[in-house]
């Protein structure tokens, strides 16, 4: 039995249901999303499983609800330094705490020809979900990662080889994950939408600390990364390739003009299909 279990990133979050429903409803929307896209429906001899976190947002809260002039202030700083990658003003000292961010998101979706509201909610949620799970006085950094060692024990438990697919958030939380648990094992981690490699804002945070680049965990046989060229999280472009150590493929490649971050779209890719088909021997 090979065991395809996915983490996931920013957004899930759907308080009032079990979060052992969720996990099922979201390992049924990856495995049909493989299913409809490059490689196409598991081998009988595969389960696609979830790790689902339901401590990355306060409790009782729904992703997206956030006002960007209202973020606490970790949050904020986090937006300050994503925008300072993703779009850098000439001039202007990084970090500068004064930064207007609706007048910058918007100045940037407009350039990209994206919706402004859509970016802007995009950014919200993701660094009111980073925030908290960086901040050490919430503990839900602990809380996230017990999840995920927990549900890759149980695929390793289950016999055969253990393939993680961590998209966004997830992959920091794995790739934490495994460097903390070193009895566990994967033989293919394939991270997608990663916000690994994103200066000051997660890279500098990261725990381990990169000394001074970040490496593959020892127990992680395989690494993949795929990032979509548009995709507003997974930065600086190559910036896994660039700053970690034992990356085995990283590919870039398009999914989506609008839906640049969206897991589903990362799992119909040819690139997504070739990382499985390597895992399954399937040539």
């Amino acid at each position: 039995m090979i065991t395809v279990l996915g983490v996931h990133g920013i957004g899930n979050y759907q308080p009032g249901h079990p979060p052992s429903a969720v996990a099922q409803q979201l390992a049924a929307t990856w495995k049909a999303a493989l299913a409809a896209g490059a490689f196409g429906e598991l081998p009988q001899e595969a389960r696609l499983t979830f790790a689902y976190s339901h401590h990355l947002r306060p409790d009782g809260t729904q992703a997206g609800g956030e006002d960007l002039d209202r973020l606490p202030p970790e949050a904020r700083l986090i937006a300050i330094q994503l925008l300072d990658v993703l779009d850098p003003e000439p001039g202007i000292p990084m970090g500068r705490l004064t930064r207007n961010l609706r007048q910058d998101i918007s100045a940037f979706a407009t350039r990209k020809g994206l919706s402004r509201r859509t970016v802007e909610k995009f950014v919200t949620t993701f660094v009111v979900e980073v925030a908290r799970y960086l901040d050490p006085a919430t503990g839900q950094r602990f809380l996230a990662r017990t999840e995920v060692a927990n549900a890759i024990a149980a695929a390793n438990n289950a016999g055969g080889d253990t393939i993680v697919i961590a998209h966004s958030l997830g992959s920091v939380v794995t790739y934490e994950t495994l460097h903390a648990y070193p009895h566990l094992r994967v033989d293919h981690l394939i991270t997608i939408g990663s916000p690994l490699a994103l200066p000051r804002a997660i890279y500098h945070r990261l725990d381990p600390v990169p000394d001074p680049r970040g490496r593959r965990p020892p127990n992680t046989r395989q690494w993949t990364n795929i990032a979509d060229i548009g995709d507003i999280i997974a930065i600086p472009p190559r910036g896994v390739r660039d700053s970690f150590d034992g990356v085995d493929t990283d590919d870039e490649t398009s999914i989506h003009w609008a839906d640049f971050h969206l897991a589903t779209n990362y799992l119909k890719t040819k690139e997504l299909a070739r990382a499985l088909q390597s895992s399954f021997h399937i040539k």
